[in-house]
């Protein structure tokens, strides 16, 4: 797993002395306490609240009419909880049914993982069930990846009875760009991978044997590459906020300094403690550009004057 210690904590506080200054960090920090203090007085207060309210939350979870309502406006809590089970069944059966067809091609995935460390880097394995366990967790990663446009549909299925008839136009240009950033967010991952894995084992040295164990070294590939996928949907969730109206394009436009600095812990983060500089920029530079592409993208999902907005009724 990539690694983060008091070196990096060192650096991403100077880079943030530097960029902010110090007013700014102590008034951050001032926010940040007035934030989690009023989270903790809200957290207090919910089981008051709770009961207070309990009555009137009743006909949503146990209706009267035991017949299902089959508007999507007037679902009860109980119905949404279904309806969001369902989602998941169908989300994750693609996931098992890819995961069992990529099992059979297992050896072929596990010859293209350790290819970043070299031709011949090996990796070992030291209890009996670890060959199928391994090729196993192998094959989940893969089927993940292959079915993610048919799980990302699910999730924004779910949601889809509460847009409008012109946000639904906006679904599948969306299931194209999330699954798309997802694949290429992967195989930028993987790519970094060639170098970031040889100068890790290049770290041990002649003092040091390394004995790379198949468990660990998988486990890292899977969550590096996973990681760059996901964070490569940070146009998508922009784009999303922005059109929800929670945040503003003018707001992304002033905030780019927290917005690169951000952006480069999280490269710190799923990035090797062996290279504390460079792969973390290599790694940020995209995250910027879809940054920036997101700010550009957000006058084409605005909604025009006149327009109703996520869960309003149309005319």
């Amino acid at each position: 797993m990539p690694g983060f210690d008091i070196g990096h904590l060192i650096l991403i506080f100077g880079i943030a002395m530097i960029v902010f200054g110090p007013e700014r960090m102590q008034q951050m920090a001032r926010t940040i306490g007035h934030t989690l203090s009023d989270l903790r007085r809200a957290s207090e207060g919910m089981p008051a609240i709770w009961s207070d309210e309990s009555d009137a939350l009743a006909p949503l979870i146990s209706p009267a009419d035991d017949t299902p309502s089959n508007d999507p406006g007037t679902m009860t809590l109980a119905e949404h909880f279904n309806e969001l089970r369902s989602r998941m069944v169908k989300g994750a059966v693609p996931i098992l049914l890819a995961a069992v067809a990529c099992f059979f091609f297992s050896d072929t995935l596990l010859h293209l993982l350790k290819a970043p460390a070299g031709s011949h880097f090996q990796i070992n394995a030291f209890g009996p069930m670890d060959g199928f366990v391994i090729k196993w967790k192998v094959a989940l990663y893969a089927g993940l990846i292959l079915s993610s446009p048919i799980w990302i549909y699910q999730g924004l299925a779910f949601i889809l009875p509460a847009l409008t008839a012109q946000e639904k136009h906006y679904v599948l240009p969306a299931l194209a760009a999330v699954a798309g950033l997802l694949l290429a967010g992967t195989a930028f991952g993987y790519v970094l991978l060639y170098g970031m894995v040889r100068v890790m084992i290049g770290m041990f040295g002649r003092e040091l044997n390394y004995l790379p164990n198949a468990n660990s070294y998988i486990s890292f590939v899977a969550f590096f590459m996973l990681a760059c996928g996901l964070v490569f949907e940070l146009p998508v969730v922009l784009l999303f906020l922005v059109r929800l109206g929670v945040l503003r394009t003018e707001m992304l436009r002033r905030q780019r300094k927290i917005a690169y600095f951000v952006l480069f812990v999280f490269a710190e983060v799923i990035t090797p403690v062996s290279d504390p500089i460079v792969a973390p920029l290599i790694v940020m530079v995209p995250l910027v550009i879809l940054y920036e592409g997101a700010i550009f993208a957000t006058r084409f999902v605005l909604p025009r004057e006149g327009t109703h907005s996520i869960g309003a009724s149309a005319a």
